[in-house]
């Protein structure tokens, strides 16, 4: 797997891409500090659990109250109603610039 690897890594190098006359190459040189010189044999270092990882600090008691409102007011208009699922998104606020609060939901794990 690691031949296939390093040929699709070299049919894809700089001077693959300038020989094509690829309008992008010039692009991609100002920005040639980005890509790898060679390609990892390996994935990287395993990380730990994710509970181990600290967290984003998050205004639990003022976002619920926050967050309960506005699903309360989208459910009611008919907008949104209430998962069965056994899989679900944490939902969430976030201050925004003016100071004001945004609903944020994660839906990745």
């Amino acid at each position: 797997m690691t031949r296939r690897r390093e040929a699709r890594f070299a049919a894809q190098s700089w001077s693959a891409l300038q020989d094509s006359n690829n309008p992008v190459y010039s692009l991609a040189r100002e920005f040639d500090d980005i890509f790898p010189e060679k390609i990892p044999a390996e994935l990287p270092a395993e990380r730990g659990p994710a509970r181990d990882r600290p967290r984003a600090r998050v205004e639990v008691l003022r976002d619920a109250a926050v967050a309960t409102a506005f699903f309360e007011g989208r459910r009611k208009a008919g907008h949104v109603r209430e998962s069965i699922s056994p899989h679900s998104s944490p939902t969430f606020c976030v201050k925004k610039a003016t100071g004001g609060r945004r609903i944020a939901t994660r839906s990745t794990s």
